[in-house]
């Protein structure tokens, strides 16, 4: 009966909050780019730690490799290959992180990927550049990505005091074509008063001339930058150095993996927020949630990120008005560095301070007591001292510890001559041995 209901209960449970899966589950991470880029590792990253307290989804990634061929003869022939390298498998379920992965898994959708449910993360321009093919309308949904270039800009103006020209680097990969799309839309709010010059075909060279010629005044906005204008590809990392070194004015960016590497902030797209969000969609639709009534997330989950030594670099202050945000590379407090020594004298000073109090208040319970005490026992000596028959007190050791006043009459003596004192000190020996005896006798068997 117990065991019945133990497993009722664990069923309701995963029912309602779904801890387990019936069966093991597939999923195939399917990446635009390639492993070593940090947007592609970060993304990756995110969903595993997702993923973790499954053990039972089995996680594999496939890298297309587009950041740095993409002619559409090496597509066709990636997908004859993962035609031929899922010809017998079908996975639970799709992660495609980025336009061409996406593009690619609704081309073959069917042919490769056998109509499995979809979950897409890190989609510029998702508008404009997809339309969800009808057999497939039910089986995609995810998380859109928008770069911010409007608030990125607003923030540049806010923090950058008489700011008149801004230089907008990027390529003319997939990604950047879909940014372009959306910095074209929102130009017109700014270029009244505000000189804004975008770059996407010069090499490497003009470039860093063009960025080392730039006055006081201006700043760059540096979105992508894989190939320049020759052709020539560069790492994430190899673009913004080039760009960095030459640079004497501040650099904004709106993706989080150029942090850390010469860019002051912006309000950036995260790929572990991206990540999280299509990873947690992913894991609702494994448990049992239908996949139509899991809605496209199209607000993108960007935030306000700055480096700290950049904002240092060139005084810059962080506006008020942004509200919350982060700041990386700030130097370490001295809590941050000794938290656990912290931590221990904190909670060693707590104790201390609880333990004098308690010390403190049971002194002066104490001090309470014995005024208290004091005061009953010159209560009861005065009352003592109106008895007019003699009264005396002992120890058990015989010795008198007190008396009242008619006591001390009768043996023509003061009270504090009398305490102290035994019955052999105030009387005669033969009395005082009768005396003794008896008090010996009342001590050893008591009246009940």
């Amino acid at each position: 009966m117990f065991k019945a209901a133990l497993w009722a209960l664990l069923f309701v449970s995963s029912a309602l909050f779904g801890v387990s899966f019936n069966e093991p589950k597939e999923v195939l991470l399917l990446h635009s780019y390639h492993q070593g880029y940090k947007w592609s590792d970060d993304i990756t990253d995110a969903i595993a730690l997702e993923f973790a307290p499954y053990d039972n989804i089995e996680l594999t990634t496939f890298y297309m490799d587009t950041k740095r061929i993409n002619s559409d003869e090496y597509i066709k022939l990636l997908a004859k290959l993962y035609e031929k390298k899922l010809e017998f498998k079908k996975y639970d379920l799709v992660l495609v992180a980025d336009n061409m992965a996406l593009d690619f898994a609704l081309k073959y959708h069917e042919k490769i990927f056998k109509s499995s449910p979809i979950v897409f993360l890190g989609i510029n321009d998702f508008k404009t550049q997809f339309t969800i093919p009808a057999h497939s309308k039910d089986k995609v949904t995810g998380v859109v990505e928008e770069v911010d270039i409007k608030s990125t800009i607003k923030l540049m103006r806010q923090m950058i005091l008489n700011l008149d020209h801004i230089l907008i680097i990027n390529d003319r990969s997939e990604t950047a074509r879909a940014v372009k799309n959306e910095l074209d839309r929102i130009l017109s709010d700014f270029q009244k008063d505000l000189y804004i010059e975008y770059v996407d075909d010069l090499d490497i060279g003009s470039l860093k001339k063009r960025v080392g010629s730039l006055k006081k005044n201006s700043a760059i906005l540096f979105l992508l930058l894989f190939k320049d204008g020759a052709g020539k590809y560069y790492t994430y990392k190899k673009s913004l150095q080039e760009v960095y070194e030459v640079s004497n004015v501040p650099i904004f960016g709106v993706w989080d993996f150029y942090l850390g590497l010469g860019v002051v902030g912006g309000k950036m797209t995260s790929a572990h927020a991206q990540g999280e969000a299509a990873a947690k969609m992913a894991l609702k639709i494994l448990q049992g949630t239908p996949i139509s009534q899991m809605q496209i997330i199209k607000k993108s989950p960007n935030r306000y990120l700055f480096d700290h030594n950049e904002l240092k670099r060139f005084n810059l202050k962080i506006p008020v008005e942004i509200g919350y945000h982060e700041v990386r590379n700030k130097p370490l407090t001295f809590y941050d560095q000794y938290r656990p020594l912290a931590w221990s004298i904190i909670l060693s000073s707590i104790f201390v301070i609880v333990l004098l109090i308690f010390l403190i208040a049971n002194i002066i319970k104490r001090r309470r007591s014995e005024k208290a005490l004091k005061s009953q026992l010159i209560f009861i000596t005065t009352l003592l001292d109106t008895i007019k028959n003699p009264i005396f007190y002992k120890d058990v050791k015989g010795r008198y510890i007190g008396c009242n006043l008619a006591f001390a009459k009768l043996l023509g003596l003061s009270k504090d001559d009398v305490i102290g004192k035994t019955v052999y000190d105030l009387f005669p020996t033969s009395w005082a041995k009768e005396h003794a005896f008896k008090d010996e006798m009342l001590l050893k068997y008591p009246p009940l």
